[in-house]
């Protein structure tokens, strides 16, 4: 079992605690609640916590005796008998804090320096991804801006063309109107020649008719004489 001096440590904050052990913030913030005497818990920049790295071996003991289905009150149990001191006891002048004994294949603190290296390397890829990212979301939306300005000039042209299909639209119904009306004055000039030639044709046919009645009186009237000359002996 280790004891760490924490003189010079480097201290974790809860995100970066959470990142390496792979335990979710919403845990480890109840694993101080439940162990918070057993680790050497300080405070930074606004009242934020801080941990040891001895702090974050216990909090990986605790991850995996919760995952083996063991109860809060039996693993703090566990905990302080694998403790050989408290938090808060001074020896030689530096604070103690609790460590963990590397039995049962729990990480000794020297290999939390393994995890800062790993986490580092994580970090350094993490931010290659971002930049990648960032890049590739910057290409697209200068692609979408050059879309998006072809379709404004697109939009504008298709408007020229609207407006100008538009223009010999209304030229072609002016000249339908006009063609129209010119149609109908004629038709209506048609109708009044044919009402005067109905007029006409009614006149002639009447004439026509008492022509007919003269020409039949006069032929009455031959015969007539022609029978009286037979009569007086006067024909030839």
């Amino acid at each position: 079992m280790q004891t760490i001096q924490v003189e010079s440590e480097e201290l974790l904050t809860i995100d970066q605690v959470s990142m390496i052990v792979d335990i979710p913030v919403s845990t480890i913030r109840k694993y101080c609640s439940r162990y918070r005497d057993l680790l050497a818990l300080k405070r930074g920049e606004n009242n934020a916590l801080l941990f040891s790295k001895a702090s974050v071996q216990v909090l990986v003991k605790a991850k995996d005796l919760t995952g083996q289905g063991i109860k809060p009150a039996a693993i703090k149990r566990l905990l302080l008998t694998g403790s050989k001191s408290k938090p808060g006891n001074v020896v030689n002048g530096a604070e103690e804090v609790v460590s963990i004994s590397d039995e049962d294949g729990y990480p000794p603190v020297g290999q939390l320096d393994q995890l800062d290296t790993i986490n580092q390397n994580q970090v350094m890829d993490i931010q290659m991804v971002k930049r990648n990212l960032e890049t590739h979301l910057a290409e697209i939306e200068l692609k979408f801006i050059e879309k998006l300005s072809s379709l404004h000039f697109e939009n504008a042209a298709l408007k020229d063309k609207t407006s100008l299909l538009e223009e010999k639209i209304q030229e072609r119904d002016q000249e339908y109107q006009a063609e129209k009306s010119k149609l109908e004055d004629e038709i209506l000039l048609l109708k009044e020649y044919r009402h005067a030639d109905q007029h006409h044709t009614s006149e002639l046919v009447k004439k026509l008719w008492e022509n007919e009645k003269a020409i039949s009186e006069i032929k009455a009237s031959q015969g007539l004489w022609a029978t009286l000359k037979r009569w007086f002996g006067l024909s030839k």
